[in-house]
């Protein structure tokens, strides 16, 4: 199977929550994500009824307009204020997706989770125990361990089903491959 033509195999209402820092950062290198061709891309399963956007929020005018045009696209979005700790930004959502999935667990059969951040494992095994499908969206190389962990632990048990997928394989759909950049000046590669 070409990894363009992957696709999700949902068998009941879904709920998508996407940690964009998070899965922005993990595909930033190699890819150029769309929002417009992503948020079309979920829309196209009649089983999501929900599109949750996490972005952080700050004065810069670029990030006004970059959540602007998320908003205008079409996703939930949800914001916070970026702080600055030892000069990094920084602007975690662990609390606000665990919060947004405990608040709906009961009115979704799947969750679709765009972020390997092994700190969601504890809220990740709340959907399991309601026997809930869940998949976890993260580049390759970008998985924490504990949600394999968690992985490992569900494989043999019966009820809640939990699917990791690399991003990789979805990315074609609304992303585009950056270029390496050319190493040599001229097409026989002499210095």
């Amino acid at each position: 199977m070409k990894s363009n033509d992957f696709s999700f195999r949902l068998f009941g209402k879904a709920l998508v929550l996407i940690d964009w820092a998070n899965f922005f950062g993990t595909t930033r290198k190699r890819w150029i994500i769309n929002p417009k061709k992503f948020f079309g891309y979920l829309k196209k399963y009649r089983e999501i009824s929900r599109i949750c956007f996490f972005y952080g929020e700050d004065n810069h005018e670029k990030s006004r307009e970059f959540l602007a045009k998320i908003q205008k696209i079409g996703f939930e979005l949800f914001t916070k204020k970026v702080k600055k700790i030892n000069g990094q930004r920084k602007c975690d959502f662990d609390v606000e997706i665990a919060r947004e999935i405990l608040l709906n667990l009961k009115n979704f059969d799947e969750f679709l989770l765009f972020s390997g951040d092994g700190d969601y494992a504890l809220v990740l095994r709340d959907i399991l125990d309601l026997q809930k499908r869940l998949f976890v969206i993260s580049a390759r190389g970008s998985m924490g361990r504990e949600i394999f962990e968690l992985r490992d632990e569900w494989r043999d048990k019966k009820g809640g089903k939990i699917i990791l997928s690399p991003a990789e394989k979805i990315l074609p759909h609304f992303a585009q491959k950056k270029v390496a950049p050319k190493i040599f000046s001229n097409p026989r590669g002499e210095i």
